[in-house]
């Protein structure tokens, strides 16, 4: 998308940014009658999209390097037996 390269260029933080899938499709959705119905040429309302999908970009992060400790049954277990506070 072209969005999409202009927000790789734009650096503005030490993550990529990228486009905001919900803001764009709520853009698209209210816009869509206006392509369909209006006399406005194609370009101006591509236009007028791609400056919404610029308004509220998002930060792409990388994922967490690493993994997340998952605790077995039996730690489980052992905690729900011996050392949760039960509340009467």
């Amino acid at each position: 998308m072209e969005t999409d390269a202009i927000l790789q260029v734009k650096v503005t933080s030490k993550h990529p940014q990228q486009v905001n899938c919900s803001v764009s499709f709520h853009a698209i959705k209210s816009e869509t009658l206006n392509l369909l119905s209006s006399d406005l040429p194609i370009d101006k309302v591509l236009k007028k999209l791609r400056a919404l999908f610029l308004t509220n970009p998002t930060l792409n992060k990388n994922k967490p390097t690493t993994p997340r400790n998952i605790k077995t049954a039996r730690h489980l277990l052992h905690y729900c037996r011996t050392q949760r506070k039960h509340c009467s």
